[in-house]
């Protein structure tokens, strides 16, 4: 039987590409499209803020990031919505 030590999601906010958000516990992507995500981070005791790109493909990844936008254009080319999940 597996044991999780980590409390289940309890709710998700849409997140809208190039509109920070305040993050959340993750990070979820539905995808119709195949391609690269560019999201950053926000480390929430400094305020410093961090990129990275991932490859997705089609339907849903959820990720442990705290995310705090997606880019707009630019590095993201994968067809999706996104969501911080709480």
């Amino acid at each position: 039987m597996a044991t999780f030590s980590e409390p289940s999601y309890r709710g998700s906010r849409a997140i809208t590409p190039g509109t920070p958000v305040t993050p959340g516990r993750g990070f979820r992507i539905n995808a119709t499209v195949a391609g690269n995500v560019e999201f950053t981070f926000k480390d929430p005791t400094t305020g410093a803020t961090t990129t990275d790109i991932v490859i997705v493909s089609t339907g849903t990844s959820v990720w442990p990031y705290s995310v705090s936008n997606v880019t707009s254009g630019g590095n993201t080319t994968a067809t999706a919505t996104y969501a911080a999940l709480d």
